[in-house]
């Protein structure tokens, strides 16, 4: 009798480590699989480097024109200054004896800085209506924008070499809405504002 109770004892333990075994047999191995796919997928995904962005606008091209010296027409500044290249737009008269001393310093440095500065002349006295979107009360006069489009900002530095002028925002009076000079310019003040602006007339764009 004894040992038909042991026997059942150790029948019943057999059983039951029985049932265990198989209840883990009969877990999704794929359960395990899946979780471990999406790990590794996970893990795999986080080491793609991250593409290139594709979508950034490319530098808009410059039609070879813009970078004439001369015009005859009116300056449409909002398009010329969205090239990103620095801006000088000067404007004077044959009748005028500092503008005749000027135009040669403009035209000079012009050729050393075409394709990396858009410089512009224009005779008032031949083309009045070209000059009927600025003050031109007093010439000659220049006008200076940075090629970010937005007016020059010039250091005190250079502003004690060149008499800077602002004309002030209605909408920001804070905000200079142009950079002008007023006068004759010299070369060597004019370099220094095309280095400032980050062109060196006899190198390369500074930062391009």
């Amino acid at each position: 009798m004894k040992m038909t109770v042991k026997r059942l004892k150790v029948m019943v333990l057999v059983l039951i480590a029985a049932a265990v075994v198989g209840i883990r047999i009969m877990e999704t191995p794929d359960d395990y699989a899946l979780w471990g796919s999406v790990s590794v997928a996970a893990a795999a995904e986080e080491k793609q480097p991250q593409a290139a962005d594709e979508t950034a606008a490319p530098e808009p091209q410059v039609p070879e024109s813009v970078f004439n010296l001369e015009e005859t027409e009116l300056i449409d500044f909002e398009k010329i200054t969205g090239y990103g290249l620095p801006v000088i737009a000067a404007y004077g008269a044959g009748y005028c004896k500092p503008c005749r001393k000027t135009f040669p310093v403009l035209r000079d440095m012009h050729a050393k800085v075409r394709g990396r500065a858009i410089m512009k002349y224009i005779d008032i006295q031949k083309y009045a209506k070209a000059a009927s979107n600025v003050s031109t009360r007093k010439i000659p006069v220049q006008y200076f924008f940075a090629a970010d489009g937005a007016p020059f900002r010039p250091s005190q530095t250079l502003s004690a070499k060149v008499r800077f002028r602002y004309a002030n925002s209605t909408a920001n009076p804070q905000q200079p809405e142009r950079t002008y000079h007023v006068g004759e310019l010299n070369a060597a003040q004019l370099t220094a504002i095309l280095e400032e602006m980050g062109v060196t007339p006899d190198g390369e764009q500074n930062g391009r």
